[in-house]
């Protein structure tokens, strides 16, 4: 025999034996509630000091069944992020948050894009990276 134990969306489905003259506890755990990224690494390409490039887009899926709440998304200084996250996610429905990488200083830079929402695993972290150039003699000589 087999004892089956459904609850609403949140519980998971858990099948024990029966074992005649054994007691048996099933703790149905919550289901996994993990949202999906478009990507977890950024790395701009080389970009002047003091300006910023174009915006690089992550779009952020709820694949679970509780409504996906986003609270608060950062960056790691020399980048920003422009959240478009702004109401709770059902299932299957998408978000975008937009990075974009402006250097303050020449040479190679890493951080990160943080997202704190409701799932299980937060937070998240997107790796970003770039390089931040300034113009050779010659190309300021040219101008």
């Amino acid at each position: 025999m087999t004892l089956r134990v459904v609850a609403c969306s949140l519980i998971a489905l858990v099948a024990l034996p029966l074992v005649p003259g054994v007691s048996q506890l099933a703790a149905a755990a919550p289901a996994a509630q993990f949202p999906q990224f478009s990507a977890t690494t950024i790395a701009f390409r080389s970009q002047l000091v003091g300006t910023s490039s174009a915006a690089r887009s992550v779009v952020i899926t709820n694949r679970a069944t509780p409504a996906l709440f986003i609270f608060k998304v950062s960056a790691s200084p020399d980048f920003a992020v422009r959240n478009h996250c702004t109401r709770p996610l059902r299932r299957g429905e998408s978000c975008e948050i937009q990075v974009i990488f402006s250097p303050s200083f020449a040479g190679e830079t890493e951080g990160a894009v943080t997202i704190v929402d409701s799932s299980d695993a937060s937070p998240h972290a997107i790796t970003v990276s770039g390089a931040g150039t300034v113009p050779s003699n010659k190309e300021q000589a040219s101008q």
